[in-house]
């Protein structure tokens, strides 16, 4: 299981390299937005001891312009406290790439140890979608991050629930 876990960190680590729009946004997904959320639980604590409470949800808006570039709203909740986070084509070059029917985004993020990959695959006809969330980290490593309040953060689970997806016309960014 270790050697699993290893081999899934390197290859989302690898993907992180991966410029935005490789393969091209397909026609069907321009100038649509595609909401996704899910949940992350931990047993992370910080550096004092103090656990990290319930974890956090994760509220998305993926933007797919006309000419097939990706925008990015996570809006990030958890023990009360919230952070929005927009990023610009530009910005998530290294954590977006469409692979025919399915986007996928590799993301270290707050990470300074592990990584989250999420897949959002799509029908046939573009009009529905599915998000699955996975975490993972190197054998023998734990989780590292920065907490939405700026703790630092170890935890030896990460757990994502509860995705959920579905796709809109139009730019949800700019309502």
């Amino acid at each position: 299981m270790k050697i699993v876990i290893a081999a899934w960190a390197c290859a989302v680590l690898s993907i992180v390299a991966c410029p935005a729009n490789a393969a091209g946004a397909p026609a069907q997904l321009y100038n649509k937005t595609i909401s996704v959320s899910f949940v992350l639980a931990n047993n992370g604590v910080d550096e004092h001891g103090r656990g990290t409470g319930a974890g956090r949800t994760v509220y998305q808006t993926i933007y797919i312009s006309s000419q097939g570039r990706i925008f990015l709203r996570s809006d990030n909740r958890g023990g009360g406290i919230a952070q929005t986070v927009d990023r610009t084509p530009e910005a998530s070059a290294g954590e977006f790439r469409f692979d025919g029917n399915r986007i996928v985004r590799a993301a270290k993020g707050a990470f300074s140890s592990g990584a989250l990959n999420e897949t959002i695959s799509f029908d046939s006809g573009f009009q529905s979608c599915m998000a699955s969330i996975q975490t993972g980290h190197e054998s023998s490593k734990v989780y590292k991050w920065k907490s939405l309040d700026g703790r630092n953060i170890t935890a030896t689970s990460f757990t994502p629930s509860n995705p959920t997806c579905s796709i809109s016309e139009g730019n949800a960014l700019a309502r």
